[in-house]
């Protein structure tokens, strides 16, 4: 009779675990690689993120959505992309370049944002404006403003709350470099808003 006993907490044990352990990897936290040099240098091709699935967004988080051009494909072909959140729903933002050193600025309501994570002080030829952001609309940009497509171009735009996967919280690369050493690194993303 004890041994019987002890099966069946040792089965309602495992059985709770992989309750636990498929609620938190679908409703809390996935994984995602990262593809491309939009999010250089801050991120690079093939790190991978762990995405925090729930809460509220700031301005400067990191994330990653569906892209616009597969928003309602099945999930195994959508595109899904790494950006930063520039304005929240309701703001306006604008670029504009400094004449007398060729760097871009970014405004959010009319005020200059602080973005240390930009890469190589961007110098594009990019003067952008924006009427205020709807109630649900998100503008986003690539830490590496030459070579990003975001909301400053038209095909691509702004996008709403119901296409983000997630806030990436944890950078992390694991496998072989090109030594064929193997290589685990991880860092924490801290919220910059």
């Amino acid at each position: 009779m004890k041994k019987l006993q002890s099966i069946i907490i040792n089965i309602v044990f495992v059985l709770f675990c992989l309750l636990v352990s498929y609620t938190v990897s679908n409703y809390l936290f996935v994984t995602v690689p990262v593809s491309g040099i939009s999010m250089m240098d801050t991120l690079q091709s093939d790190d991978r993120l762990l995405l925090y699935k729930v809460g509220k967004y700031k301005r400067g988080d990191i994330i990653v959505f569906v892209s616009p051009e597969t928003v309602g494909f099945p999930e195994d072909k959508q595109v899904l992309l790494v950006k930063r959140i520039i304005g929240l729903p309701g703001d306006t933002v604008s670029i504009t370049r400094d004449p007398a050193t060729g760097v871009c600025v970014t405004y959010v309501n009319d005020k200059p944002i602080d973005e240390p994570y930009v890469k190589d002080n961007f110098t594009g030829n990019t003067v952008f404006s924006y009427t205020q952001l709807g109630d649900d609309e998100f503008f986003y940009m690539g830490d590496n403003r030459l070579d990003s497509k975001d909301s400053r171009y038209g095909l691509i735009g702004t996008f709403s709350k119901d296409v983000i996967k997630g806030r990436a919280i944890l950078r992390f690369i694991i496998g072989n470099n090109e030594d064929g050493k193997f290589v685990f690194d991880m860092d924490a993303i801290k919220r910059t808003g």
